[in-house]
């Protein structure tokens, strides 16, 4: 799928967020003087899904398994930086003070990390002339 968007700068994207983090960024993020929250969120799992259920695959990978009293699941561990307001990296002009060493979710968005969220441009903060035609 081509994607025609180009950034315009106008720093929407970098307010009010929680960016999932590698551990090797959220190490980086905290030497910052930032703070990184750990999220945790357990699925049930009674069964094991068929092989070809990807989207059970893709959490499968990203979790291990627990029980919960009787119930089997799988519980995700998310390293985020959370912050309120802009970007503690967001520079005055609207550039990223850390450009070079941005975490992967900076780096691909407007993409998400999640291959099984669709992108779409109408769920994005960025303005309309952003997704503009012809420039992939």
């Amino acid at each position: 799928m081509d994607i025609d968007f180009e950034c315009t700068m106008c720093g929407k994207c970098c307010h009010d967020l929680r960016l999932p983090l590698t551990v090797t960024e959220a190490v980086a993020w905290l030497q910052r003087g930032n703070d990184v929250q750990i999220l945790c969120e357990a699925l049930p799992w009674p069964t094991e899904p068929p092989a070809e259920n990807l989207l059970a695959a893709h959490k499968r990978r990203r979790s291990f398994a627990a029980m919960s009293g009787s119930l089997s699941t799988r519980v995700l561990v998310t390293l985020a930086a959370g912050y309120a307001g802009p970007c503690p990296n967001l520079q005055p002009d609207m550039r990223c003070g850390i450009y070079e060493q941005r975490p992967l979710v900076c780096r691909i968005y407007p993409a998400e990390i999640n291959p099984f969220i669709e992108l779409v441009p109408t769920h994005k903060v960025c303005p309309p002339d952003a997704w503009t035609p012809g420039l992939p």
